[in-house]
């Protein structure tokens, strides 16, 4: 799948006339779903290496068609995405009474674009808590970031902007 992905991209920085050295991808965010906190080290030690041979694989592919010169020096930042947790943010000035004034029941979601990057996370892992959605109903899920491999040194607040945009402004609902 990396091979195909690209190698597409190759064609389309052809397609838009891109500088020579902005034809294969130079930086790479892969996120990943499905993978439970015990098979983070699988993750890392399985995947990673088949994501780096897709690349490399198609950087030959392109280098032999005469598309790309020199060597693959792209770099990876692999995050897991979970949101099968049982953690939940609230807002901590409205829980006493559901209703508001005009009787209408209140949303008890913290506005999208919250992240919990302290106290909350694990010391061993590199991690954050981001309110990506709203949620009129119901309790909204956060996603549980983790990262488990960084070749570009992204900082935490650079990885939140990263994800999340809205981050860098103060939360507003969404």
């Amino acid at each position: 799948m990396i091979k195909e992905r690209a190698i597409a991209w190759f064609n389309r920085a052809l397609d838009r006339k891109a500088k020579a050295g902005a034809l294969f991808p130079q930086t790479i965010l892969f996120y990943r779903d499905g993978v439970s906190e015990s098979q983070y080290g699988m993750v890392r030690y399985e995947e990673l290496p088949q994501i780096k041979y897709g690349l490399q694989d198609a950087f030959d592919k392109l280098k032999k068609m005469g598309g790309v010169n020199g060597f693959c020096s792209t770099k990876i930042t692999l995050i897991v995405v979970t949101k099968r947790h049982h953690v939940r943010f609230y807002p901590k000035d409205d829980l006493p009474n559901p209703y508001d004034a005009n009787n209408e029941k209140k949303d008890y979601n913290v506005p999208c674009s919250t992240v919990a990057d302290t106290t909350v996370v694990t010391p061993n892992h590199f991690s954050f808590y981001l309110q990506s959605h709203a949620s009129p109903l119901g309790t909204a899920k956060n996603g549980h970031y983790v990262v488990i491999h960084d070749e570009n040194n992204f900082g935490l607040k650079d990885l939140e902007e990263i994800v999340s945009p809205l981050t860098s402004r103060p939360p507003t609902k969404c």
